[in-house]
Formats: structure tokens, sequence, C-alpha cells
């Protein structure tokens, strides 16, 4: 393979990007705040926000909802910009190699941060009927987000952050900030007061968000495709989500420690497995 012939590198092809590109991408970040507002609104005025979770109702909504909200008008300025879906991920090249390393992923991730302490801690699994709409309702909800943040939002910043550290950093701040609605609903409606403690917890979970687009991210880059990265998000959800065990033993702190396994297998263990690849190809 020569020199005209070889693939583009995630750095040659972030380079192509222009300020507005990059502008254009904040403010849909900022849109996609707005529009979290707007879901938490909406579920809060009609009924589907009981006891800081989403009702199986509200998800059902939900989902065509993040669609066309969410994902949507991303694609809409890709088309008015005349740039392709394979720049946000969306491709089938080499889509036996993305899937395969997707379900390694999801086998790493669950049965680390959820299997091995469901088992230690005689916790109960769910139904499997939840168990099926948690894979089909949390699958959605990460391809919408990876789509839009890893390969719409995080790409385009290169046009106005050329440090690639500076990049990352903003990408997966924003990616934390679009939770925050989500986050300070499940506070206060549970009685939670703003105060020393609520600074540190929204401190620390930002750390976690931003560690998990940083995987995220380096998946993307190892495949140029949003299968990968969709199938990791997806694991890491359903290994924190509270609603896949009903908790009979152990500590009172279970999700945390649940987030905590995941975010750490996320950052350390998935990195090693790309040097690890990369080095195989390499001889």
């Amino acid at each position: 393979m020569n020199e005209t012939t070889r693939p583009a590198t995630y750095h040659e092809e972030v380079a192509q990007y222009t300020k507005k590109d990059a502008i254009h991408a904040l403010l849909y970040a900022a849109y996609l705040g707005l529009f979290g507002v707007f879901v938490w609104w909406f579920n809060v005025a009609f009924g589907f926000f009981v006891d800081g979770e989403i009702t199986f109702a509200g998800q059902l909504i939900g989902l065509p909802m993040v669609l066309l909200l969410g994902l949507a008008p991303a694609l809409i300025i890709l088309k008015k910009k005349g740039q392709t879906l394979r720049s946000v991920g969306l491709h089938l090249t080499n889509w036996k190699k993305s899937l395969l390393a997707g379900l390694y992923f999801i086998v790493i991730i669950i049965v680390i941060a959820s299997v091995l302490p469901g088992l230690f801690f005689g916790w109960r699994l769910a139904s499997p009927a939840m168990i099926i709409w948690l894979v089909v309702y949390l699958l959605i909800m990460a391809f919408w987000e990876d789509v839009v943040f890893i390969g719409f939002i995080q790409t385009r910043i290169y046009g106005l952050v050329e440090k690639d550290f500076w990049a990352i950093a903003l990408g997966g701040f924003l990616f934390a900030a679009v939770h925050y609605p989500n986050l300070f609903i499940r506070h206060f409606s549970d009685g939670g007061l703003f105060d020393f403690d609520l600074l540190i917890w929204v401190l620390t979970i930002t750390l976690g968000w931003i560690m998990l687009h940083v995987a995220f991210n380096y998946t993307f880059r190892g495949f140029r495709s949003i299968i990968p990265v969709t199938l990791l998000h997806i694991s890491a959800n359903m290994a924190m989500r509270a609603d896949l065990w009903y908790y009979t033993g152990g500590s009172s702190h279970n999700e945390f420690m649940l987030q905590g396994i995941t975010m750490f297998a996320a950052f350390f263990i998935i990195p090693a497995i790309f040097l690890w690849r990369k080095k195989q190809t390499a001889k």
C-alpha cells in the first residue's frame, strides 16, 4: 500500500474540519443540553418520572424522541455540509472485526463489573423480559449518544482546539454536562440538598463520564466505526444499571461500587487491549 492509497489517519481526518465546523458542533452540544432539560420537563409534566427513575412508558416515548430530536438533526447537518455518514462512524467497513471487538468488550465489562459482584454478594438477577428490554433501550440510547458525541462533536472540535489533550477533555466535559439535568433531577427528587456533598458527587461522576468518553474515543480511533463504541457503551451502561439486579446482599453502596469497577475496567483494560492489538498488527 503506497502513500496515495493508504487510509487517512484519525488526525488527518479531523484536520479537515474548520472553525465553523467546531462552532457548529459546540452549538449542537448546547442544543443537546437544552434538549436534556426538555426531556426532564416532559417526563415530569406527564408523570413519566417516578422515584428518580423514568417509567417504562417514558422510556417507550423517549426512544423515538431522542432519535428524532437528538440524532436526526446531526445527520441533517452532515447532509447540508456534504459530509459523509462514514465521518461519524456509520459504515460497514471491517464490520466483522468491529462487531467481534464490541462483543469482547461486553464480555469483559459485564463479567467484571456486574456478573462477578452479583454472584459474590448473592444478588438476584432481574427477569429475562426486563433484561431484554434493557438491552434494546440502552443499545438505542448508547447508539445515538455515540454518533453525536464521539462521531460528530468530538471530531469537529479539532477545527477549533488543535491540541489532542484539550480537544478530548472538552469533548469529555460536554459529554458529562449533557447528563447533568438527569443527575440533578434524581438527586433533588430524592430529597437531596444543594450542598458540599452534592458538589463532590458531581465532580466525581463528571470525572467518571470523562474517563468513559476517553475510552469510547479510543475505541473509535482504533476501528473508525461506531459499532464497537456502542457495544462498549452499552456494556458499561448494563454493568452500572441498578435495575439489572435486585440487591439482596452486600453493602448499601452497590450501585456506586458497580460504577467504579466499570469505569476502571473501561478506562484501563480497553486501552491495554488496543495496545496489544497494535503490537500484534505491527508484527
